[in-house]
């Protein structure tokens, strides 16, 4: 009897180990509020803020100089959209190409396209898309791993 237990505890025992799939780790969201105002504070550019966009939820945000914009600050916020797809804005005041290259993971221009009454500059690179906007001395780039149609409603969303 006891050999009997041993043994269908074992087969149990092995069908969970075979079976067993770990839960996956929740999306854990940040809060962009305090980020956003000190950005605000200091960009003499209106700071746009994704975190308002329903479907979207941030997973990082961040305000500092990076390698590319040679000591201006980059506001930066990337998260998860609609579950599944990857969006981030990044924006300083500098048209620097090295800070495009970098917030398009080195990505390749492919052509203008109209949003919102302002031309922007598509970008593709692998499954990364980027809207890019250089205007007033302010580069804006919007990136994501959705559809083209879904990345600019997201800019269009913006404002």
């Amino acid at each position: 009897m006891v050999l009997s237990l041993i043994v269908v505890l074992g087969v149990v025992g092995l069908i969970i180990a075979i079976t067993w799939r770990p839960e996956p780790e929740a999306v854990k969201r940040v809060d962009a509020a305090p980020l956003l105002a000190v950005a605000s504070q200091q960009a003499a550019y209106p700071v746009l803020d994704p975190s308002r966009i329903e479907e979207f939820v941030p997973t990082s945000v961040r305000w500092e100089p990076t390698m590319a914009s040679l000591g201006v600050p980059v506001w930066h916020v990337g998260g998860v959209y609609r579950d599944d797809a990857y969006l981030q804005l990044a924006q300083a005041a500098t048209v620097e190409p090295d800070v495009v290259d970098e917030q398009t993971a080195a990505g390749r221009p492919i052509g203008p396209v109209d949003v919102g009454g302002a031309t922007w500059e598509q970008w593709e690179s692998g499954e990364r898309r980027s809207l890019v906007l250089q205007r007033d001395g302010v580069t804006t780039v919007v990136s994501g791993t959705m559809s083209w149609e879904d990345l600019t409603t997201v800019v269009v969303r913006l404002g």
